[in-house]
């Protein structure tokens, strides 16, 4: 971080996914500052040496780098809460799902540097999958610089704004399709009577491999699924079921209900 205060508003599961990459790459707790209206929370990163503040204007006032990792209808207090501020030569991450850049600088100052992310949880195992903005005031060194630290924890794309709602749907909700599909798959393993640690482990690992083939070959979806799908065997018959109940349409559906959603939160519905 090149010795640069970095400070967190929000110390939910993915500001500590994010603070614990930042550790692991060798930063010191004492230059992260944090501030949570959860006392307890402050209390577990003051016991660990980290720079706890009294409230959102005193981190904004103490840090190069602020993080807003509030819920999105907290979003507004905090922006009220820091307007007064001097917030130029600062850059301001967004990881907020659905909330647009231009309203966080209508809320503060137009020329504000502002970064919005789109994390996924697997980041907190150091697997995530991050889609990354910027807009016109943020330098392209500023923005890899922020790119690197969530790149350190996973993979780090760098797109377009008008596209960030609908990679909430590809890759910032889309760790919860997986565990529905997984769950099923374990439930139904164990309703046969296997052993649920192994069915689990088992499952788990066919997502693992399944995954790395898609990345680590030059062969498509579709040319994989032929590799396991044999005439008159028996993972046809599996995906008989799905192509008959459409499972492609539900999942375009859900995706696009997702979408739909994210776009109601950025018009403040």
């Amino acid at each position: 971080m090149n010795n640069k205060k970095i400070g967190f508003i929000g110390e939910g599961n993915m500001a500590g996914a994010i603070i614990n990459g930042i550790i692991k790459n060798g930063s010191n707790p004492c230059d992260i500052n944090v501030f949570d209206v959860d006392k307890s929370k402050m209390d577990y990163y003051k016991s660990n040496s980290f720079n706890t503040c009294t409230d959102t204007s005193s981190l904004v006032n103490e840090s190069d780098i602020v993080v807003f990792a509030v819920k999105p209808f907290h979003l507004e207090e905090v922006l009220n809460e820091i307007k007064h501020c001097d917030l130029h030569n600062k850059i301001f991450v967004s990881i907020v799902a659905g909330i647009k850049m231009d309203f966080i600088s209508s809320k503060t100052v137009k020329d504000l540097k502002i970064i919005r992310v789109m994390p996924n949880t697997p980041m907190l195992i150091g697997e995530g999958a991050s889609a990354l903005c910027k807009n016109d005031f943020v330098t392209d060194e500023e923005l890899n610089e922020i790119v690197d630290i969530f790149a350190s924890m996973g993979v780090a794309k760098i797109i377009k704004e008008d596209k960030m709602n609908e990679m909430i749907a590809v890759s910032g909700s889309s760790p919860a399709y997986v565990y529905l599909f997984l769950k099923s798959i374990i439930d139904e393993g164990v309703s046969m009577g296997i052993d649920e640690s192994i069915v689990k482990e088992l499952a788990v690992q066919s997502f693992i491999g399944s995954a790395k083939m898609i990345l680590e070959t030059d062969k498509t979806p579709k040319e994989l699924i032929d590799m396991v799908t044999s005439p008159r065997g028996t993972t046809l018959e599996a995906m008989n079921v799905f192509y008959q109940n459409n499972l492609e349409k539900i999942i375009s559906d859900a995706m696009k209900a997702c979408t739909k959603r994210a776009i109601e939160i950025s018009e403040g519905k």
